[in-house]
């Protein structure tokens, strides 16, 4: 941070804040300053602390000891409008948009402006065409939302939190959806939201992105702030061992051609996969001990072939064989006992039942394990979800605690865990480590290398390249709805521009055996 910067008032001071939840203290004496015309960076683990920091920030809960003050003036806020009042707004990583709705209604839902009882929905269009023009954006006001692409939704929450709050303004995990294109069209206009003025915390897992943007970082662990410091006076490896409280190991080091190659069996087998205006010929080899990356755009078809193994998504043609034996799932519970199970990209509406306890969910997979005769058997139940527990190292109270508490790491943890459970010899994994911290990201690479090396194997989509060029040991690449190609990423990993040429429209595709 410059002297200039470093000169600049406090938008946003948490000083000594304390959170208590029952007999369980979560924030223990937090402070937080964030400066006027500042990007703050916020990070931590999973369970660090981050969210309930951030909620008492926005009102939604309140501090149990501490105070909150905005441009130097004291606040106690009974809710979220009180929060806006004081100038904070906020834009959540699961996005609140309407779809149904235009854009003016969204940055202008539940704040109308009327005229004797009437909505005036020519000026609302005419501030929110302002506002994008302040922020350099073009996205038609009248547009239903649901016509516009990820990164523009992302735009019409920063409008919305703006227009509302314009001395604070907290992101959380503002890229975990968006493309390489629109991450950096979004830092542009974050930068120049600062330039304005206001204090942004920015909150995220991926830190190349912190030190891209951010002047400033503060790091939580175990509720505690344990690195607080400009970033020009820090280094990555720091801040990994901030949050992690040590050194992070690398990811285990890719497996020998001579250990995953054609000499090890075929755990899945798929050859021309069809589904109509989405896949074409999709064909390829899973063998045991391996994790097959697949790389494309959006709209490639990558999760459509996880769903479609998996008996979500009607297939129109095509072959599948797990450990040797044709399987033809048209429902998850058919491609569970065929020995498929699918970690979906969104693990609160489609791997959670987020009101249930962890101990449910953990089980739900294998009802008929934790039954004596007929009847379900509380203790055999309440010891597997102990054991599954320990082993992924799912932090929580108690195995009775709804999995909705649980940071996100740990829910995703959760859905690895029934995963684990059901059995099988194939793990899909779409997105797995989305909006997970690096360590937590790291934990669940090992117990999937542990999976495969136990003779299973699995498929792992991503739109991290840098991610998937870590995991894989062979990558698939599809375009279009078709296998472009499916390279080795071992003895050398590939580079990630390598895979950013390899996914682009336009090649042509190669008809090579794959596996």
């Amino acid at each position: 941070m410059t002297s200039a910067s470093s000169a600049r008032p406090f938008a946003l001071e948490m000083l000594g804040i304390v959170k208590v939840y029952g007999t369980t203290e979560v924030l223990h004496g937090v402070d937080l300053r964030v400066r006027s015309g500042s990007v703050h960076a916020l990070v931590g683990a999973n369970g660090a602390g981050k969210s309930t920091l951030l909620k008492i920030a926005d009102g939604a809960t309140s501090a149990t000891a501490g105070r909150v003050l905005v441009n130097g003036t004291e606040h106690h806020f009974d809710g979220p409008v009180e929060a806006r009042r004081s100038g904070i707004g906020m834009v959540f990583q699961e996005r609140s948009v309407l779809p149904e709705l235009s854009v003016s209604d969204n940055v202008f839902l539940n704040d109308e402006q009327k005229r004797l009882g009437l909505i005036r929905r020519r000026a609302q269009v005419d501030q929110t065409r302002r506002i994008f023009d302040e922020l350099g954006v073009r996205i038609p006001p009248d547009l239903a939302v649901k016509q516009l692409g990820v990164g523009d939704q992302q735009m019409v929450e920063i409008a919305k939190a703006l227009r509302l709050a314009k001395s604070v303004l907290i992101l959380d995990e503002p890229t975990a959806a968006l493309t390489e294109r629109e991450v950096r069209r979004l830092f542009t206009v974050v930068r120049q939201i600062a330039a304005s003025g206001t204090g942004i915390v920015y909150v995220s897992h991926r830190l190349q992105e912190v030190f891209d943007l951010c002047d400033t970082i503060t790091v939580l662990r175990d509720g505690r702030v344990v690195m607080d410091t400009a970033l020009v006076e820090t280094d990555m490896g720091s801040v990994v061992e901030a949050i992690a409280g040590g050194a992070l190991k690398d990811a285990p080091a890719h497996r020998a051609a001579e250990e995953v190659g054609v000499a090890q069996p075929a755990v899945l087998e798929v050859a021309d996969l069809n589904i109509a205006g989405k896949l074409t010929e999709v064909s390829f080899v899973v063998r045991a001990g391996e994790i097959l990356g697949v790389a494309g755009l959006a709209g490639s078809g990558r999760s459509t072939l996880l769903k479609s193994l998996f008996g979500i998504v009607p297939r129109q043609g095509g072959t599948i064989r797990v450990a040797g034996r044709i399987a033809a799932p048209t429902s998850p519970a058919e491609a569970i006992r065929a020995g498929l199970y699918l970690i979906p990209e969104d693990r609160k509406t489609e791997g959670l039942v987020l009101s249930h306890s962890v101990e449910d969910n953990l089980v739900l997979s294998i009802l008929r394990r934790v039954r004596t005769g007929p009847l379900y058997d509380p203790r055999r139940s309440a010891e597997l979800a102990r054991r599954t527990i320990e082993q992924l190292d799912i932090k929580t109270p108690a195995p009775g605690e709804p999995v909705e508490r649980l940071s996100g790491g740990n829910q995703q943890k959760v859905v690895l865990g029934k995963a684990f459970n059901a059995g099988g010899h194939v793990l899909m994994l779409d997105e797995p480590t989305f909006g997970v911290d690096v360590r937590a990201g790291g934990q669940i690479l090992d117990r999937v290398r542990a999976f495969v090396g136990a003779g299973n194997g699995a498929v792992w989509v991503t739109s991290d390249l840098r991610e998937l060029t870590r995991v894989a040991d062979r990558i698939l690449v599809l375009a279009d709805g078709r296998v472009r190609d499916v390279v080795p990423n071992w003895p050398e990993r590939r580079t990630e521009p390598e895979i950013t040429h390899l996914i682009q429209p336009g090649s042509a595709v190669r008809a090579t055996t794959r596996g």
